[in-house]
């Protein structure tokens, strides 16, 4: 089905039920079909699990049914994530059209969602997961379940114990693992996904759904299907349809315009970037002041609407089109593939990736060591979050966050530094740069943004020479930026953007107080 084997992986002891078997026949609870749990991947493009879901249906004879459980108390989400991820949900529908396939978005905690969908379910099929939350939601369903449940490596480009099989020190270290394997993992693409032999219409799945309420004694609430996409006139009124029945929702931090969920958006952005800005990548990524080629993926890849192995795919087929594409290609991959994936590695292999725990020996000693030196200047959360700090820069950088929900990559390097820089102690600048990374970052909560935030404290680092406050942590200044490119371009660039923008309404009544 191709598929990699390695991408695959078994999760409980329980057999695939097989229709009309004699055991299954027996059952309390006949398999009407397989079920695909749509979380970390919510796409049908080159997604791995959706081909193993449909495969696996079409071999028993069975329906497939798609189910995403969203919960609208999910920790650190608001409505700036919840917006983008409803975009992408919304755009399911468009991709699963003559699939003969239903795709239903329930409000419920997915683990009872799932437990109670199980009863009736040949297997459950679902995509990776490398955040403890997410784990622990895949352990906890597949020990209470009595149906075999399989979990499919979907948002890597090569699966995280195949790549290696303990937390990496560095780029370095992981890089020379990966980088032997590249030309196995993107030989080729996934084949396109076909339709099912045994078609689900709505009625039938919305009767699956009050079977497993009336299983479970729990009342699901539909937010999402076929005909309530089609009853609505465009994408934007159904999604703000969803958003007003989502009461314990975080409504503090307003969506972004600038930017859609969805994998046609993300096809869109990727067809610019190939065609625009790999060429210049590699030149011009570390110049915020002209943000020229930034391929603004990383909010598309955070919520699995592009798969990492169809950009990459993309990139290199550019680049045998191409041979002045090289040295941008070489950099975006580095970017995409290495650093991307010693991201999840960490999170992966390093359960405290949450919290100062994660830093290497140097970094904590050094740390320590220097925890009590003078600061300069001291922020409290209040002051850093409404961006009212003495620097023009950094300022600019937390300004860029709260409007655009993105802050460009090199800045942010520069923006969690200061934060280290700027709190009464390390641990403290760790937990802020988490808090508001998290809260504003279309990507935050992601293994991207712990990795992220963890670097600027020592992770993935080396010792450098010793200083007041970083110890021999990593130093970034202000000078740093003035030498490698026009900083105060960057900060006009952002003073127009919150001119024309504004801020959102949570830093304004923060600012009054």
């Amino acid at each position: 089905i191709g598929v990699e084997r390695d991408r695959i992986h078994v999760l409980n002891k329980h057999p695939i039920r097989i229709p009309n078997d004699a055991t299954s026949s027996n059952s309390q609870y006949p398999p009407k079909y397989v079920l695909h749990w749509m979380q970390a991947s919510a796409r049908i493009h080159t997604n791995q699990a959706f081909l193993c879901s449909s495969h696996l249906a079409n071999s028993l004879g069975l329906p497939l049914l798609i189910v995403f459980g969203l919960d609208d108390n999910y920790p650190e989400a608001n409505l700036r994530h919840f917006t983008f991820l409803l975009q992408g949900l919304h755009d399911v529908y468009r991709q699963i059209q003559s699939l003969n396939t239903q795709f239903l978005v329930i409000q419920h905690s997915p683990p009872d969602l799932i437990k109670a969908l199980s009863h009736h379910a040949a297997a459950i099929i679902t995509d990776g997961a490398y955040l403890k939350l997410l784990r622990q939601w895949r352990r906890t369903i597949s020990e209470q379940i009595e149906c075999a449940m399989f979990e499919i490596e979907t948002d890597l480009v090569i699966p995280i114990k195949t790549a290696s099989l303990k937390e990496e020190y560095s780029a370095r270290t992981l890089r020379s693992k990966i980088t032997p394997l590249l030309d196995q993992y993107l030989k080729t693409l996934p084949p396109e996904p076909t339709p099912l032999k045994t078609p689900l219409d709505l009625k039938m799945a919305t009767d699956f759904i009050d079977l497993a309420s009336n299983i479970s004694t729990i009342q699901f609430t539909i937010l999402l299907d076929e005909s309530i996409v089609s009853s609505m006139t465009s994408p934007s009124e159904c999604v703000q349809n969803v958003i007003l029945k989502l009461n314990n929702m975080n409504k503090s931090v307003a969506d972004i315009k600038w930017m859609c969920g969805g994998t046609q958006n993300a096809l869109q952005m990727l067809d610019v970037f190939l065609s625009q800005k790999l060429m210049s990548f590699h030149t011009l990524r570390n110049d915020p002041g002209l943000d020229k080629v930034s391929s603004n993926l990383s909010a598309y890849l955070h919520f699995g609407h592009i798969s990492p192995v169809y950009i990459a795919h993309q990139t290199r087929a550019a680049l045998r089109k191409n041979s002045k594409l090289k040295g941008g290609s070489e950099s975006f991959l580095e970017e995409l593939i290495i650093r991307r994936e010693l991201a999840y590695n960490f999170v992966y292999y390093n359960p405290y990736y949450d919290s100062i725990k994660c830093l290497p020996n140097f970094a904590l000693e050094t740390l320590n060591y220097h925890n009590q030196d003078k600061r300069d200047y001291v922020y409290s959360i209040e002051e850093l979050e409404c961006a009212c700090t003495h620097d023009v820069y950094w300022n600019a950088c937390q300004n860029e966050m709260l409007v655009r929900g993105k802050m460009h990559g090199y800045m942010r390097m520069y923006w969690a530094k200061k934060i280290l820089e700027w709190t009464e102690s390390f641990e403290i600048g760790f937990k802020h740069s988490l808090y508001l990374n998290n809260k504003y970052e279309i990507d935050g909560r992601g293994a991207n943004a712990f990795a992220g935030v963890a670097w600027a404290f020592g992770k993935h680092d080396q010792g450098w020479a010793e200083r007041k406050v970083f110890g021999k942590v990593r130093y970034m200044n202000a000078e740093g930026l003035k030498r490698k490119f026009d900083v105060t371009a960057y900060v006009e660039r952002i003073s127009r953007l919150v001119e024309n923008v504004g801020l959102p309404e949570s830093v304004k009544e923060l600012m009054e107080k």
